[in-house]
């Protein structure tokens, strides 16, 4: 696997969003069922892929998960 995907994938379950908040997310219509990815032992959210489609939500919901994912962005730099 490249840097740049690993990279891409490197949004861990421990930062920020918890499972279970991404876990509820799943649960609606269109969630990307390929979003989570195992490397090695450790399991990693799509950061892009949540992104993508999540702007699709209403605006209070796309705020509230872009705040989520920049704290995740920030520990993983």
């Amino acid at each position: 696997m490249n840097t740049a995907t690993q990279r891409a994938i490197e949004v861990a379950l421990h930062f920020g969003v918890t499972e279970a908040t991404v876990w509820q997310w799943s649960k609606l219509r269109g969630f990307p069922i390929n979003a989570k990815r195992k490397v090695g032992q450790r399991v990693y959210w799509d950061l892009d892929q949540i992104k993508t489609w999540h702007a699709g939500r209403r605006s209070s919901q796309r705020r509230s998960l872009r705040d989520k994912l920049s704290t995740y962005e920030q520990m993983i730099a």
